[in-house]
């Protein structure tokens, strides 16, 4: 994890995804006249403003007269879960000539391309670790003692989908729910770095957190 993110508050590092997540919204959600047709017509459609709208509401979790019960966690997670597919989805968009090429890129019974603005966490998570985050890249992590990120979006995937249970399951608590927010900043860092962009006046334009 990045240093500076280890030493942020929890309500630094909120802050610090909302500012990411509107620089992208503000961007990508405005993106015709030089992103591929395609991948434009996606990220013009998509929803990016509930991005920045979600990050916003993790402020909500850090009220110290909330009550701390199951249900509040429940929402977090799913708050949570909601943004990891969010960032996932803006991801293959982006690089949507990439994803349909991709012997991988989920299919329809007429062999038409499956959107990626359509997909679920689920074949989100398929598809990254058989083609972003491939097999050589999760042991490199592991020689590095790296965080594997197919994982940890699983982790996050079982989390979130206790909203919809009804027999128990293992939900944390807010501590562990923190630390997973800290990592879904360096997680929307990683995947969004390098994103292409075009050259403006002043050189390359990137939204920034800062």
């Amino acid at each position: 994890m990045d240093c500076d993110i280890v030493n942020l508050t929890d309500e630094d590092v909120i802050e610090r995804i909302i500012k990411l997540n509107e620089g992208l919204a503000s961007f990508w959600g405005n993106s015709r006249g030089w992103a591929p047709i395609e991948a434009a017509k996606i990220l013009t459609k998509s929803r990016l403003d509930w991005q920045v709208s979600l990050s916003r509401q993790l402020k909500l979790f850090l009220n110290p007269i909330i009550e701390k019960e199951a249900g509040t966690l429940i929402l977090a997670w799913s708050a949570l879960g909601s943004l990891t597919e969010g960032t996932m989805k803006l991801f293959l968009s982006v690089w949507y000539n990439d994803y349909k090429n991709d012997i991988k890129a989920f299919k329809k019974k007429n062999d038409k391309i499956i959107s990626p603005d359509t997909l679920t966490l689920e074949k989100l998570r398929v598809f990254f670790a058989d083609s972003i985050y491939k097999e050589n890249t999760r042991k490199l992590w592991e020689i590095e003692g790296a965080i594997d990120w197919i994982d940890w979006v699983l982790f996050i995937q079982q989390k979130r989908n206790a909203i919809h249970a009804f027999e128990d399951r293992d939900i944390g608590d807010f501590d562990i729910f923190f630390q997973n927010v800290r990592l879904y900043l360096q997680f929307l860092r990683n995947i969004t770095d390098d994103f292409p962009y075009p050259d403006m006046e002043f050189g390359t334009y990137k939204p920034s957190e800062i």
